[in-house]
């Protein structure tokens, strides 16, 4: 398939895509800003570091017989994209898109060759866990360990709801001493000193530094 067939299928996938969304989203007055490319490249990386049935599935969807017949299409659109650093003029660009993963995922060397040098993505291994700090370390314990969570009464639903997610490895508990709890400069009246010290950790900045001065 030659590139001006893969970019003729690729616009009608971003028809179809525009015609679901605005046939089944769109009510009333409202404004809409949809990228369908967007959605095309993430299924495009999606489809290169998946295989098997996943891969034919997504190939098929995106009407392309090959993940190399993709990959030739998207290295076209991002080398254009990089065209605006040309010495014609316009923002001189590092990268084209960004991928982040889940850092306890294993990232294949093939994949990230695909990641670097087709769709010219920059990409990091980062935490997605949801973290929560608490500077009681009996409600951590509780969270942690159903039996002590079984003998406590009247405990709430956002309770149970956090002991799921943490046995379920998808939330995590961490202890953070009082001094340092964030969240106690907008629950507790705090005195001056430790006042200033947690404004301090907070990215603040005055109405004079907004207004440039």
């Amino acid at each position: 398939m030659d590139l001006r067939e893969s970019i003729n299928n690729q616009t009608d996938v971003s028809f179809m895509f525009a015609k679901h969304v605005f046939s089944n989203a769109i009510q009333g007055d409202t404004n809409l800003v949809l990228s369908p490319l967007s959605i095309q490249i993430v299924l495009g990386l999606i489809a290169a570091g998946s295989n098997g049935p996943t891969q034919d599935q997504l190939l098929r969807f995106l009407k392309s017989n090959s993940i190399d017949e993709l990959n030739s299409l998207y290295s076209h659109i991002a080398n254009v994209v990089f065209a605006d650093g040309s010495p014609n003029g316009g923002p001189r660009l590092s990268v084209a898109n960004g991928i982040w993963i889940e850092q306890t995922l294993p990232f294949k060397p093939s994949f990230k060759q695909v990641v670097d040098n087709v769709y010219k993505a920059e990409s990091e291994s980062v935490d997605f866990m949801n973290k929560i700090y608490c500077d009681n370390q009996s409600t951590i314990c509780v969270t942690k360990n159903p039996v002590l969570h079984d003998r406590m009464k009247h405990v709430g639903s956002d309770c149970h709801f956090v002991r799921d997610e943490v046995l379920a490895g998808t939330m995590a508990m961490h202890y953070v001493p009082s001094t340092d709890q964030l969240a106690d400069i907008l629950t507790k009246p705090l005195p001056l000193q430790p006042f200033q010290y947690l404004c301090s950790k907070l990215p603040l900045v005055t109405a004079d530094q907004l207004a440039g001065g």
